[in-house]
């Protein structure tokens, strides 16, 4: 968005870029609190680094004994590796939603420093069977790779919502995909 104005005669301009929460239509992924931790794991992933520098990133997000909402996050831990997140979700929370990154494509394959039963494997969309396997029975999962949001719960059951879309929003704008639960609107 470009701004110009006018001050004792002078004209100033400045731009500035807008982010706008998207909502998804969903009531778990349109949670401010989630949405903007599930963003802070994706900014911590690295997904546009070299395969072996990306890393899980992991949170729990719930409801506390009092009520109130909570986010454990252990964005950094030694023990996350590009394959695998090191978070332990934290017990003591109700509604509690399992989270993490999964930081390649679809056929990518795994990087040298994914833990060994990881190795000479590829990446696809969505939870692979360990994700389903540690997920507590009393939680949801969300995990978030460079194309979809994927909600699921220790049924197996899971849907997906897409993440990467251009809309355009008026002549010569469009919103662009940042990442996650944000839109990014540009003057074009």
């Amino acid at each position: 968005m470009d701004v110009e104005v006018r001050i004792n005669g002078q004209i100033l301009t400045s731009s500035a870029t807008v982010v706008v929460r998207c909502h998804l239509g969903d009531a778990l992924l349109d949670n401010h609190m989630l949405a903007d931790s599930l963003e802070a794991a994706w900014d911590r992933a690295h997904q546009d680094s070299l395969p072996s520098r990306r890393l899980e990133q992991g949170l729990t997000f719930g409801t506390d004994l009092s009520g109130h909402q909570i986010v454990k996050t252990d964005f950094g831990i030694s023990g996350n590796t590009p394959c695998t997140s090191a978070h332990r979700p934290r017990d003591s929370l109700h509604d509690s939603v399992i989270a993490h990154t999964h930081p390649f494509s679809k056929y990518e394959a795994f990087p040298d420093n994914c833990p060994p039963d990881y190795h000479g494997g590829e990446a696809d969309w969505g939870p692979g069977k360990k994700d389903k396997q540690s997920l507590p029975s009393n939680a949801r999962g969300v995990i978030i790779d460079p194309r979809y949001a994927w909600v699921y719960d220790k049924k197996k059951s899971y849907y997906k919502k897409r993440m990467m879309l251009d809309v355009p929003i008026h002549k010569g704008e469009v919103m662009r995909h940042g990442h996650g639960m944000f839109w990014e609107a540009r003057a074009a």
